[in-house]
């Protein structure tokens, strides 16, 4: 399986437990803001390449830590955000089986 196939499997693993009006409070639940953040920032990384908006503000607070998270992947190859991004998955998944 080539990497940008793994890369849209694992997005669409994830995509599909968002989707899931159910799941999404047992994921909100189950992930911590900081794994939440790795998986947003990873998956932006990989499919747009560095952060192109303006910072939050600081009252948006959910915001301003996902575009922190994603800042800071800044430089990182869009194959190297997809390895890492597959990984991440995989260790949530076994983590708090999320993909189950």
């Amino acid at each position: 399986m080539s990497l940008d196939d793994e890369f849209l499997r694992a997005a669409d693993g994830i995509r599909h437990v968002y989707a899931s009006s159910q799941m999404i409070f047992q994921i909100n639940k189950t992930l911590d803001t900081e794994e939440q953040q790795q998986i947003y920032a990873l998956y932006k990384q990989a499919t747009v390449g560095d952060v192109n908006t303006s910072r939050p503000w600081a009252i948006d607070t959910r915001g301003r830590g996902k575009w922190d998270a994603w800042s800071s992947k800044r430089g990182m190859d869009g194959d190297a955000a997809k390895t890492a991004y597959i990984q991440l998955v995989k260790i949530l998944d076994k983590k708090h089986g999320i993909l189950t």
